[in-house]
């Protein structure tokens, strides 16, 4: 059971676990969808660089491993198998405040659940971790008060949808 998150840095750290968690579970699998598991590689390449950013303590998280591995999400990765080459992402725009950090990753949690619920047959398990990985990053933006006026219409989406993640990636 995850612990009570109370404030922003706590969110961006839980997210950004729940993501490298999901890394490892495609990494491990016999197919991985190459496109995916770099897009998630490139994610928590992003809120890794957001959390040294605004110094959120990566205590308690997988992200705190990143340090054998030169901090390289890519290297972690490989640990289970399938290394790959991939081009890390220039940051999105800039973020001034640890909100818009949040913001950030969770606009990358909400594309994702998008792309995947466009697939002619999404992979369930992916889905539900992502909807899930988006939904504390959704509570957190509310709980936390961040301002949303610079999100894409994915997260006013799911402000639309009452902030349940699963029905707006069920209306999709």
């Amino acid at each position: 059971m995850r612990k009570e998150i109370t404030d922003v840095s706590q969110a961006i750290a839980a997210v950004t676990d729940i993501l490298m968690a999901i890394i490892a579970r495609m990494a491990m699998s016999k197919n991985p969808g190459k496109y995916e598991l770099k897009r998630h590689i490139q994610i928590v390449t992003a809120a890794v660089k957001l959390m040294r950013q605004f110094d959120v303590s990566p205590e308690g998280t997988q992200v705190a491993d990143l340090a054998k591995f030169d901090g390289r999400v890519d290297l972690w990765a490989a640990q289970y198998g399938n290394p790959m080459e991939i081009t890390m992402p220039p940051m999105y725009g800039t973020t001034k405040t640890a909100g818009d950090a949040l913001l950030f990753l969770a606009e990358c949690v909400f594309a994702t659940i998008e792309s995947l619920t466009n697939l002619s047959r999404p992979p369930k398990q992916q889905l539900v971790q992502q909807i899930g990985a988006g939904q504390v990053a959704y509570d957190a933006l509310v709980k936390f008060n961040v301002d949303l006026s610079g999100a894409t219409s994915r997260a006013l989406a799911v402000q639309k949808a009452g902030g349940s993640v699963q029905a707006w990636a069920d209306s999709q």
